[in-house]
């Protein structure tokens, strides 16, 4: 076993003040880390990667119910990452990571490629597999986030060029619209809100990054993915980004200076 400190697994639910409403414990036998959880009538699934031996990765996908780990699955044979889960309806979900395997018969087409993924939530299944590649073998490409409405954001790397994407998908597979910001090394979404994380000049932006260190851009953008507002945030690095009811975009960041902060827009 590789990672032998994975050995619990375990999904809380509270309520509005932090009292917990149920506690659900299972032993972690295949040392699966979680890295995303969604809800649905009275199950929650849960995503994230296995670590079978020290070279390998799987994707998994693990479904509690209120009292009990229902089922789990994995997926992939070598290196498959599962980053961000979303609840479609009561029959699917849908998860974004990265994977050099095949998986639903779909065969990798770069060094390891974005997969956009529909699973059946009752048999765990894939009903619709989407792969994003990049131009050659070595290219490398992860959708890290993703909204309901299918925008993903993460990273591509093709050689010594890494940059982060934000694309839109429609329900068919299309790409709807994307846009890439260069010197960029990490990319979230939420609802209509967007955050990257600069480094150097970028075509996509009206502005310079600072070049003293690194630096955030939070923004909203309309459904054609045109920015509608946004604003700088110096020397932070983004951790992650929600959508919130009352006070919009808030993005959750860090710096050595001043800790971990939230900005809003």
């Amino acid at each position: 076993k590789f990672r032998e400190d994975l050995d619990n697994l375990f999904v809380i639910e509270v309520n509005s003040t932090g009292s917990p409403i149920s506690i659900v414990n299972a032993a972690n036998g295949k040392s699966f880390l979680p890295s995303s959880i969604a809800i649905t009538g009275d199950r929650n699934y849960v995503v994230g990667d296995e670590y079978p031996s020290e070279n390998i990765k799987l994707g998994a996908l693990y479904v509690f119910g209120r009292e009990s780990l229902q089922n789990s699955y994995s997926y992939g044979e070598k290196f498959t990452s599962f980053k961000k889960v979303i609840t479609k309806s009561n029959k699917s979900i849908s998860v974004v990571g990265s994977s050099s395997d095949t998986l639903g018969e779909r065969k990798v087409v770069g060094k390891a490629d974005g997969v956009v993924l529909t699973i059946a939530a009752t048999s765990g299944k894939f009903e619709k597999v989407l792969r994003s590649s990049g131009s050659t073998k070595s290219a490398m490409r992860s959708w890290d986030s993703a909204t309901g409405n299918l925008v993903v954001a993460g990273t591509a790397q093709e050689k010594k060029v890494r940059e982060s994407v934000i694309t839109s998908f429609s329900p068919t597979g299309s790409v709807t619209w994307s846009t890439r910001f260069q010197n960029s090394n990490r990319a979230l979404v939420a609802g209509s809100c967007g955050a990257v994380s600069l480094f150097g000049a970028n075509k996509s932006l009206p502005f310079i990054p600072s070049s003293t260190g690194p630096e955030l851009f939070l923004f909203t953008v309309d459904a054609k993915g045109k920015v509608q507002s946004g604003v700088r945030v110096a020397k932070q690095e983004l951790i992650s980004l929600v959508a919130t009811a009352n006070k919009g975009c808030a993005a959750l960041t860090y710096s050595a200076e001043s800790g971990v902060r939230v900005s809003f827009l």
